[in-house]
């Protein structure tokens, strides 16, 4: 016979037995947040100490110097922003010798890497626990992040306003959307894909807004070719240039990647030319656009307030524009780490979570592989987005069932 008093402290033993479980969880999660901040400081502690890093920052500090004194700036091909930033990093860096520049840059990528963060969770991922935002946001793609900062680009800063404007769409602030879009494709151009998502918004004049963004960056444009006619060419000259040059890990683009595949077709004795390349990525471009439209189209947003199928737009539009840029560098795409988290955890996914995410955190490109599968670690960046964006589109599929 079972003493009565063995229940009650067995009761009272898996009672304590679980508070402590919850305990130990909360302690691994809080930990994953103090080690991923810490490696995030260790990491800028160390590219405070070697002026080795940031490299891109030498290119926005010496290229307007290089036109004060007459030099094309654009001649060796390294500054590939429209030539009204020349004018724009000339003010910024003029007040600072370069040493000083380094520190002024690097905090105030740190300060809208914060700012970015604070919309990615509050506005974005909500539901995502704090401890899978922080690691993924730190090791997903590659650690886009890191290389953001150890590279000294712009592209925290681009993110954070291309960010902004997305919640001006989520709060149906058309005219500020179309501005910030504007602002963030000034630096890079591609961003002003996203103008798209007027033609998709709720609202009766969507089609006037599309019209007035595609108008305002065409004027921001001739802007650029009527002050700096000569130096606008020689822009367009290097960028169409440095599409075609970077492949593999540093460029795991679509268009790269169709370039390295049909480049090993020589090995068949198949001889591929850069007008197939082409074909081959128009075709692909045209496919994955029209199948996204059709399905955007599917997505019946008829309450302006609804945010999650508007979240849903944006983070399935930035997927679309990471597969289809011709050049997408390997920071770039930091843009994309919240259209993965969001399916991570707001869609059906028929296997453990944990498998799905564990291979986008711990996979890397410094692993020793086989050449017959350099393309996979190479373009691993480009698969994901491939992957994520086909359960978008299965996810629409099940809304119509």
């Amino acid at each position: 016979m079972i003493s009565p008093r063995l229940l009650p402290a067995i009761k009272t033993f898996m009672t304590r037995a679980l508070q402590l479980r919850r305990f130990d969880d909360s302690v691994f999660r809080i930990s994953i947040v103090l080690v991923t901040v810490a490696s995030f400081a260790l990491s800028i502690a160390r590219i405070l100490q070697s002026h080795h890093l940031q490299r891109d920052l030498k290119i926005y500090y010496s290229s307007p110097l290089l036109l004060a004194v007459g030099q094309n700036p654009y001649e060796d091909g390294d500054f590939v922003y429209p030539p009204i930033y020349l004018q724009i990093f000339r003010v910024l860096s003029s007040p600072f010798t370069y040493d000083q520049f380094y520190w002024v840059f690097l905090f105030a990528k740190i300060l809208t890497f914060v700012i970015l963060l604070a919309i990615w969770k509050k506005f974005f991922l909500k539901e995502t626990q704090l401890h899978v935002f922080a690691i993924f946001v730190w090791l997903g793609f590659y650690s886009t992040v890191l290389i953001d900062f150890q590279a000294g680009n712009v592209t925290v800063f681009e993110t954070m306003v291309l960010f902004l404007a997305f919640l001006c769409y989520l709060k149906n602030y058309l005219y500020l959307f179309m501005f910030l879009i504007i602002l963030g494709a000034s630096i890079k151009i591609t961003p002003i894909f996203f103008l798209i998502l007027l033609l998709l918004a709720p609202n009766r004049y969507s089609l006037r807004y599309f019209t007035f963004g595609c108008v305002g960056f065409l004027a921001y444009a001739m802007l650029n070719l009527i002050l700096f006619p000569d130096l606008t060419k020689q822009f367009v000259s290097q960028a169409m240039k440095r599409i075609t040059d970077e492949t593999g890990f540093l460029n795991p683009s679509s268009l790269a990647f169709i370039n390295d595949a049909l480049r090993g077709l020589d090995h068949f004795s198949l001889i591929s030319s850069l007008m197939l390349v082409d074909v081959v990525y128009l075709a692909v471009c045209i496919w994955i656009l029209w199948t996204s439209w059709t399905a955007w189209r599917v997505v019946k947003i008829d309450d302006e307030g609804n945010n999650y199928n508007l979240s849903f737009l944006v983070l399935f539009s930035i997927l679309v524009y990471a597969l289809i840029m011709p050049r997408m560098k390997d920071y770039a795409y930091m843009i994309a780490i919240p259209s993965v988290l969001f399916a991570i955890e707001r869609f059906e996914i028929l296997v453990p979570r944990w498998i799905v995410f564990l291979p986008l955190i711990l996979i890397s490109p410094i692993y020793p592989r086989p050449p017959l599968f350099q393309v996979f670690p190479d373009y691993y960046p480009l698969f994901v987005a491939s992957l994520f964006w086909y359960l978008y589109l299965r996810e629409i599929k099940k809304q119509l069932e």
